[in-house]
């Protein structure tokens, strides 16, 4: 392969999008002159940004496949600053829409109008890179439920549509909204009939597992009262340097590429979890260091939490044709493993800022 790159690198192995492919191959190996090429462009004042963040990740996963982490370290803060120089994160903004998620919440009185036979939802929430499209891919794999993966069906509805960030226009509109229980009574139907173009006959259930859906359980509990929601959570150290060390497409994450703004905006989250936890008493909470080195034990919990017969299957989940479409993918293509748990130590040096941020929570 690396005759190959090497007879074509005055043409492909320029372009910077084939390079990052390439190494995101961890049987590839870079020639001296490949590295050099590449270094001289990001230290070019005339490269484009774009170009820089591509180069940098890439030699950020490069450097990890060969385990060297302490160059990789360097290009995984390279990349970081670069994406997060793009577009600042304002955290002020998201402490006042969780408030304002807290107040909405206590002020919703309505009692749906629910169809006879209608499939159930179940939510599957919480930060991104937390076990969410593991957890999915467990419970689709019984033969009554069927995956639906991240679904931004509700956020549109709701007229909020970003849950990241989200507009204070629109959040006041949907807050005004809440007094009228046809406004609510709309999402409802509209949402499941949405949620019924991803089933069959045979199901009873159908998962939707946008991450973020975890700021909405209030708006879930009140609107679906027959819907099963699970929170996942992982080590906050791991979950947050996994979402560091990710691309994201575009600025979705933008919050994730600063270790102080990403270090805070998790301990917003748990905040916000604790109300809802506080709040209501039946929302499963799927440990992801627990479900790794108890796999049957707690995939039974979690099935028999959705009324369901335990299948075993369900201990197959990695053979399940469904497709899956989020980073996530090649995690769940293989059985449950340890290798992501303390994955971060290998990188404490460069990150300070988080762990400081975290506190005690590492």
């Amino acid at each position: 392969a690396n005759m190959i790159i090497k007879e074509g690198f005055e043409s492909d192995f320029k372009k910077t999008d084939f390079f990052g492919y390439y190494v995101s191959n961890k049987k590839n190996t870079l020639l001296p002159e490949q590295i050099k090429y590449y270094e001289n462009l990001l230290s070019d004042e005339t490269t484009l940004t774009h170009t820089k963040i591509i180069i940098s990740y890439a030699f950020f996963e490069y450097y990890r496949h060969k385990k060297h982490y302490d160059l990789s370290g360097k290009f995984l803060i390279t990349y970081n600053e670069l994406q997060y120089g793009l577009k600042k994160f304002d955290i002020d903004r998201e402490v006042q829409f969780f408030d304002r998620i807290k107040q909405i919440t206590k002020s919703i009185n309505f009692d749906p109008k629910i169809r006879k036979k209608q499939i159930k939802p179940i939510f599957i929430c919480g930060m991104p890179r937390s076990g969410t499209t593991l957890c999915e891919q467990i419970i689709a794999s019984h033969s009554k439920v069927s995956g639906a993966g991240e679904l931004n069906e509700l956020t549109e509805l709701t007229g909020i549509g970003n849950l990241i960030q989200a507009d204070n226009d629109k959040i006041s509109y949907f807050e005004k909204s809440l007094e009228d229980n046809s406004f609510l009574q709309d999402i409802r139907d509209k949402y499941m009939d949405f949620l019924s173009k991803f089933s069959t006959s045979n199901d009873e259930y159908v998962t939707d597992k946008l991450p973020h859906n975890f700021i909405f359980i209030g708006l879930i509990k009140s609107i679906f009262p027959e819907a099963k929601i699970i929170y996942c959570k992982r080590d906050p150290i791991d979950n947050c340097f996994s979402l560091f060390a990710h691309k994201f497409i575009e600025m979705s994450h933008q919050y994730s590429y600063n270790q102080t703004m990403l270090g805070n905006y998790y301990l917003l989250h748990e905040d916000l979890i604790s109300f809802w936890l506080n709040k209501y008493d039946d929302i499963f909470v799927l440990d992801n260091e627990e479900l790794v080195h108890n796999q049957e034990i707690v995939s039974k919990k979690l099935i028999r939490y959705c009324n369901l017969e335990w299948e075993k299957g369900c201990l197959k989940f990695q053979d399940t044709k469904r497709q899956v479409r989020t980073a996530s993918i090649e995690q769940v293509r293989q059985p449950i493993n340890t290798k992501s748990i303390g994955a971060w130590k290998k990188y404490q040096p460069y990150l300070s800022e988080l762990i400081s941020t975290l506190g005690n929570k590492k």
